[in-house]
């Protein structure tokens, strides 16, 4: 899963029936920021209070 995000300190929270992960990524202005994260196979769901983008490959 690939999102776009605006600058600043983000909170992600990944949630599955197996369990969730909680972590926080800052994102300095005019940078990118790559993060990876193993989480619980299954669906995922993307909410947000604001605006994104976001793709996963091969879908």
């Amino acid at each position: 899963m690939q999102l776009v995000l605006t600058a600043g300190r983000h909170e992600l929270l990944f949630v599955s029936p197996r369990g969730e992960v909680r972590r926080t990524v800052r994102i300095l202005p005019g940078h990118r920021t790559l993060f990876s994260e193993a989480i619980f196979p299954d669906s995922l769901v993307v909410t947000s209070r604001e605006e994104i983008a976001g793709s996963a490959p091969g879908r």
